[in-house]
């Protein structure tokens, strides 16, 4: 995937970003979205359990949409939208990122 503004770096293949990592590799199907988040910090867990759908995922804190977005930063809701958006090989589809 690229960024419509060339000026802006795209969040999903930021490197150095744990919550990106698990995104690019839940979407390239080199693990499931429960081992990926695994490691993460509260705010990257919820960035990718939004990303994929899972609010099972969401901390205990955090279980509705409203404070769990809220907790993100913008960068982590860009992620979230793009992953979200992203054609997923665990979808069945061609990976794109």
């Amino acid at each position: 995937m690229t960024s419509t503004n060339n000026s802006r770096p795209n969040p999903l293949n930021e490197p150095g970003r744990p919550d990106a990592e698990a995104c690019r590799i839940v979407l390239t199907n080199q693990a499931t979205i429960d081992d990926a988040v695994a490691t993460l910090s509260t705010s990257e867990t919820i960035a990718v359990a939004l990303a994929f759908g899972r609010a099972d995922l969401l901390p205990s804190d955090f279980r509705d949409f409203r404070s769990a977005w809220r907790r993100l930063d913008k960068r982590q809701r860009t992620l979230v939208d793009l992953a979200a958006k992203a054609r997923w090989t665990g979808r069945h589809e061609g990976v794109v990122c």
